[in-house]
């Protein structure tokens, strides 16, 4: 067999056929990866990464394979060799493997001068670091290229096993070629067309997985999967014995071996669905889900359908990449949830007929899901682009089963819309910044939508009224919010003890009257059970509309009686305000053209913008949170017990004043200094957790509503978190009395998200689903290019890439040739 393999390999490259092959791949790669503009193009696409190579290698396979194996059986049978073959001592397995293995060699030989392509990348990759530790990053993922060679590898290994056995059907090597190529493509996109188009049901998924494509996706991604690898040999062996069976034809060998050979190949398979391992090469684990996701995708009791709309030619490259990260995500939701998740891309402008395009524009407007206008400049032509980077996610569940045994329903169909672009508002939507951050939070936004669909009895949260608190109407848009994950309720404490008791948590938005010693106890005997509470509390009064009907409004304390409480858990509210250059804007009305009065927009450092710091689950890839008059918090005490995180400060260029104090526009459009602003950082929320000391532990009993009540003293493990600024979580009311979206800011017109985004993840932290908000932690970094560079030296490195693996190629034959010349002369 080693003798038949050696002849093989040198008949390859004693002709001209081998080199001319090999030649035309890596020609064909390199201009295509490193010349000609486009798509697939390495310093056009701004990534280092090695993806496109990956990715249109398995076309260029479809012809680069048949060519090296189709003479491999058929110029034999022309020629009448391979009876020759025949007589030497030498199985019929052992001859199909030398020529397979052959040609395979052929084949990777071709795909070694590519590394080239790697190391060039890492010259002009830009080093990263981790935001969570701070080490350095590589500046191209070792470890998923090195996946992606690997199954570059096997998918070669698959077509020449399909070239071997189609140049055993004929001794016409075009024939031979062509039914290659023929079976190839069958075998890469067939299965998979069969089994997508929705006739076979759930056998689809089945039939799509007999077909390269999705296997081949899989481990090119970097991702080790012992069901790839167990398919990729099968199929390989398959084709092998089918060769082997073909040469046997000859003779009236019992087929029973071959029987068993199948049977055995398939039992393997099914064994391996059940049985198989995961390894995530990537550097930054990006295709691994959280524990949390992946057990919550195999108990999933509903069906899910993701319907992505971004999708068609005329995405940026940005967002090509961005749709193809999705994509890959996506693949690894499947994996874990199996043929009850399923994903769709559409896009939203390719429909001819108008109206049904606007049709889908108008459904997505209706669920908040609104376009990004993209300005592409590709080639010195600028164009204006609509993207839609956002899902709709369709929960599907047959019957619905309480508790307690009773149908609550037969049928359930939830959907929801989500936005998948994490935008900073200082960059441009398509800005890589952008699509990195979006691809960060993509698990959180997908698992978390597929969570709040699939609950069917929702914990109970209650908004505490009877203090002064904010009404109905000036929460209503996080209530609504909120409705998604819980069952919303409002109401007094009243002195009610244990009328607590059923909460998840507890939320004191904004209030301004004294809490009676009675209120105050039962929300301490709440907390010392483990209950959770969200503070939203200002220590200070203070009112910007006072201030358009009088020159000079003054900033008073403000006595809630919840000083002792928080001073005893922790906390203490300072009576004073922040003033912060990061801030949002007021108008106010000025002489304009003509002594017209008109409005402009002036910096109001009472309003502070910030932009969260702290790694916390709750605050990480937070947006952008407007603050009001917000103050100031101290954590105090010693107590071990506790653990404090600060969530929200203020920027870098902040200071505080103590109240009271005056406010007044006067001075609003001088120019600040940052030397004025000198106390940075001052804490606006934070998170207390552990086990609280309660505020009656001295008193065995309390008197509470008539009734005497034993005192728990020291708390079950419980949460809370302390914001010292009560408008975080309040929408302002139109003048029509309709209520604005939260953190819309009325003289910006702008909508910070982060006053929703922070509230939402503070009830589900506070409530236990601190799993699921784990998930935001995930770092994942996409590398990119030296942009300035690649566009500078692209000539220089298509020049290298192109060149440089034809010259190494053509160093390997002059190598041969004297070898071979000095081998046969010194015979002579």
């Amino acid at each position: 067999m080693w003798s038949l393999f050696k002849k093989e390999l040198s008949a390859f490259f004693s002709s001209i056929t081998g080199y001319i092959v090999i030649t035309v791949f890596l020609l064909v790669n390199g201009l295509i990866l490193w010349v000609f503009h486009g798509d697939m193009n390495i310093p056009d696409s701004g990534f280092a990464y090695l993806d496109p190579l990956f990715n249109i290698a398995p076309w260029i396979f479809l012809f680069l394979v048949p060519a090296v194996t189709m003479r491999l059986f058929a110029e034999e049978k022309k020629s009448g060799t391979l009876e020759i073959i025949y007589t030497q001592p030498v199985s019929d397995l052992k001859i199909v493997l030398a020529k397979y293995l052959a040609a395979l060699t052929l084949i990777v030989i071709s795909i070694l001068p590519t590394i080239i392509y790697y190391f060039s990348i890492k010259s002009l990759g830009v080093i990263g670091q981790s935001e969570v530790s701070g080490a350095e990053l590589d500046i191209i993922d070792f470890g998923e290229t090195f996946g992606a060679y690997l199954g570059l590898f096997f998918l070669a290994a698959v077509y020449a096993a399909i070239g071997v056995w189609a140049s055993s059907l004929t001794e016409n090597q075009i024939i031979a070629f062509l039914l290659a190529i023929g079976l190839c493509l069958f075998m890469y996109l067939g299965f998979d067309a069969l089994g997508t188009t929705g006739l076979l049901g759930k056998f689809g998924l089945l039939l799509s997985n007999l077909g390269i494509d999705a296997h081949y996706k899989s481990i090119s991604r970097g991702v080790i999967d012992s069901r790839d690898i167990v398919y990729f040999i099968s199929a390989s062996a398959v084709f092998v014995l089918l060769t082997k069976a073909k040469l046997e034809s000859r003779n009236t060998k019992p087929i029973r071996p071959m029987i068993i050979a199948f049977v055995a190949i398939i039992a393997v398979n099914l064994l391996s669905l059940n049985a198989f391992f995961r390894a995530d090469l990537t550097g930054d684990k990006k295709y691994s889900l959280t524990d949390f996701t992946k057990q919550y995708l195999g108990n999933l009791k509903g069906n899910v359908m993701i319907r992505v709309y971004l999708d068609g030619p005329q995405l940026p490259v940005s967002f090509k990449r961005m749709r193809n990260e999705i994509k890959d995500r996506l693949d690894e939701f499947r994996i874990y949830g199996g043929s009850k998740i399923a994903y769709t891309f559409i896009n939203p402008t390719e429909n001819d007929d108008k109206q049904a395009r606007y049709g889908i524009y108008k459904q997505l407007f209706d669920m908040g899901l609104k376009p990004v206008e993209i300005d592409d400049i590709a080639q010195e032509k600028e164009t204006k682009t609509m993207i839609f980077p956002c899902a709709i996610i369709c929960y599907t569940l047959d019957a619905v089963t309480s508790s307690d045994g009773a149908m609550r329903d037969t049928t359930i169909v939830r959907e929801i819309g989500i936005n998948l672009l994490n935008q900073d508002p200082q960059l441009a939507p398509g800005d890589e910044q952008n699509i990195f951050n979006s691809m960060e939070t993509f698990e959180y936004e997908i698992t978390n939508a597929i969570y709040r669909l699939s609950q069917i009895e929702k914990p109970q949260v209650a908004f505490i009224e009877g203090h002064g608190e904010a009404d109905e109407q000036n929460v209503l848009d996080i209530s609504t919010e909120l409705s998604n994950y819980y069952e919303v309720r409002r109401g007094a404490i009243n002195g009610t003890p244990g009328v607590l008791d059923n909460f998840a948590a507890v939320v004191i938005a904004k209030p301004t009257k004294p809490f009676s010693e009675d209120d105050k106890f039962v929300l301490d005997q709440y907390i010392m059970n483990g209950g959770s509470v969200l503070w939203l509390v200002d220590a200070t009064s203070a009112d910007l509309d006072s201030l358009y009907n009088a020159p000079v409004s003054a900033a008073m304390p403000l006595d809630l009686n919840l000083d002792d409480m928080l001073f005893t858990y922790g906390a203490r509210l300072n009576p004073d305000l922040v003033k912060d250059m990061q801030c949002a804007p007021v108008g106010l009305a000025v002489a304009g053209p003509n002594n017209q009065p008109q409005i402009k927009l002036f910096p109001w450092d009472f309003f502070p913008v910030i932009l969260s710091r702290a790694k916390n689950p709750i605050t990480k890839h937070l947006s952008y949170t407007l603050c009001r008059f917000a103050g100031t918090i101290d954590t105090v005490g010693a107590n071990s017990d506790i653990t404090k995180t600060v969530l929200l400060s203020s920027s870098q260029y902040s200071k505080n004043v103590p109240v009271p104090v005056s406010i007044s526009f006067d001075g609003i459009n001088q120019r600040h200094t940052t030397d004025e602003y000198n106390r940075p950082f001052q804490n606006i929320a934070v998170l207390m957790e552990g086990s609280f000391e309660s505020l009656y532990k001295d008193r065995p009993t309390r008197n509470v509503g008539g009734r005497a009540m034993s005192v728990k003293p020291k708390s079950e493990p419980a949460k809370m978190i302390v914001v010292a600024d009560g408008d975080l979580a309040l929408n302002d009311i139109s003048p029509k009395g309709e209520p604005y979206p939260l953190g819309f800011d009325r003289n910006s017109q702008n909508t910070f998200k982060g006053n929703k985004e922070f509230i939402v993840n503070a009830l589900n932290y506070l409530t236990g689903d601190e799993d699921l908000l784990t998930i935001r932690m995930k770092e994942v970094k996409i590398r990119v290019l030296d942009k300035e560079r690649a566009s500078k030296e692209r000539t220089l490195y298509g020049f290298i890439n192109v060149v440089l693996p034809l010259a190494i190629l053509g160093l390997i034959g002059v190598v041969i040739y004297f070898v071979r010349k000095r081998k046969y002369s010194a015979k002579k």
